[in-house]
């Protein structure tokens, strides 16, 4: 695992895991350590533990035959973002029914993200967003979400 801080306040973390479930855990809390270390609350951190999980169980599944699986971290203060890629020798796509499951388990948890079934790799906010923590919808509880800067693609949060 890779740890840098290239700019004042943010950090980057780099982790390849062999491409198999059980490793899911380890990405799982890699990203609930970071959260933790940026000021999540307890419950955010739940959320991106079960995010994290689901992420695991699309990518790394059965019948993809999957090599290794590279994740990112990203982010800095009160922030995380996580782009996981699955590296394989195959062209085999993710199966809707996968990304299907993602969106109705936990979809509501995040306000971004991205998954390209045809190169297996998810995001966790997208590129260009700015991630923040509020509460945003005004029900008194604090939840990631993300800004974007793309002016093409710009809804606000």
């Amino acid at each position: 695992m890779k740890d840098s801080a290239t700019v004042p306040g943010k950090e980057q973390v780099q982790l390849e895991l062999p491409a198999s479930p059980q490793y899911g855990r380890v990405a799982r809390i890699a990203a609930a350590h970071l959260a933790l270390r940026r000021g999540f609350s307890l419950i955010e951190i739940d959320d991106l533990r079960l995010v994290m999980d689901e992420a695991a169980v699309m990518l790394l599944g059965p019948g993809l035959e999957a090599e290794r699986l590279e994740i990112t971290y990203g982010g800095g203060a009160g922030t995380v973002t996580v782009d996981l890629h699955v590296v394989s020798q195959t062209n085999i796509a993710l199966p809707v029914e996968r990304i299907e499951r993602f969106g109705v388990l936990v979809g509501e948890l995040v306000d971004s993200y991205e998954i390209d079934a045809t190169d297996k790799v998810f995001e966790l906010g997208g590129r260009g967003d700015i991630p923040v923590v509020g509460d945003l919808n005004g029900d008194g509880i604090d939840e990631p979400a993300t800004v974007t800067t793309d002016p093409v693609n710009s809804s606000g949060l």
